[in-house]
């Protein structure tokens, strides 16, 4: 769900900066379906993200 004004912030641990950067990896399969575990995990839809103003630590 998009609201205007809006922004979410997640937060959780990782024991490294590549796990975190594998959990959020955007890749697509042999049908373009879309494989991102973080998205998949929490249901989010990718036309709702803007992936320009992703940031992660």
């Amino acid at each position: 769900m998009e609201k205007q004004g809006v922004v979410s912030i997640w937060l959780g641990t990782f024991a490294s900066t590549q796990l975190l950067d594998e959990y959020t990896f955007i890749s697509y399969d042999e049908e373009d379906d879309i494989k991102a575990p973080f998205f998949q995990d929490f249901r989010i839809d990718l036309l709702d993200v803007d992936d320009d103003f992703m940031e992660k630590e």
